[in-house]
């Protein structure tokens, strides 16, 4: 990962789906730990009902200087005005601590394609007039983008992407869209293992089922 327009999320983050199913004492031990322990980043998901700017807002009220990253926030759970009034608020209260990752998801909407969507979205963004104060740092966001297109509009429209569940040869093509400046954040799925190897097994559970991956 990196340098996102400024902020240092680090080399590695924690991405976990573990917060949608933990109660918020739960979730606060947990994140203040992994503060204590170093971590510069924690990623979440809007996957099993925690609202995403709720969420993250949550997260950050409970820790100091951990970053928080919406990884990501569906397009179609809200409307765009309302979506950059909640960024705009996590970056003036934790100032260089939020960071926005926009994904295709949310309620379906038949014969809308994800690029076409996710660019819409960003207008609608972009063309917001408020009246709310501006924070001291900037909101930064990014796209979750996979295929070549979206990943160019990742590259033109925010700070750089996010990938999930994706080959090494991947997250090359990735970086040559992107191109050296861009941010990329690139889920890669990690086991700490204490057993010495043996027979193949089951790890664990299946990897949570996600939107169908915007090209």
């Amino acid at each position: 990962m990196g340098d996102l327009d400024g902020l240092n999320l680090g080399r590695f983050g924690v991405y976990t789906f573990d917060f949608e199913h933990q109660p918020a004492a739960l979730m606060r031990e947990s994140i203040q730990e992994l503060e204590d322990r170093g971590w510069p980043a924690f990623w979440i998901p809007e996957l099993a009902g925690r609202e995403a700017f709720t969420h993250a807002g949550y997260l950050l009220s409970c820790t100091r200087r951990i970053a928080v990253v919406n990884g990501i926030a569906r397009i179609w759970s809200r409307e765009a005005p309302w979506a950059y009034g909640a960024a705009l608020l996590l970056a003036d209260a934790y100032p260089g601590r939020h960071v926005l990752g926009l994904g295709f998801g949310g309620a379906p909407r038949p014969g809308v394609t994800p690029l076409a969507a996710m660019a819409a979205y960003l207008d609608d963004m972009d063309a917001v007039r408020t009246s709310n104060p501006l924070p001291r740092t900037p909101m930064r966001r990014i796209l979750a983008a996979y295929g070549p297109k979206m990943l160019e509009l990742a590259r033109d429209r925010s700070a750089g992407a996010l990938t999930y569940h994706v080959t090494v040869e991947h997250t090359a093509r990735a970086r040559e869209i992107l191109g050296p400046d861009a941010f990329l954040g690139v889920e890669h799925a990690v086991l700490f293992e204490t057993d010495p190897p043996g027979p193949a097994r089951p790890l664990g559970p299946p990897l949570p089922k996600v939107a169908p991956a915007p090209r």
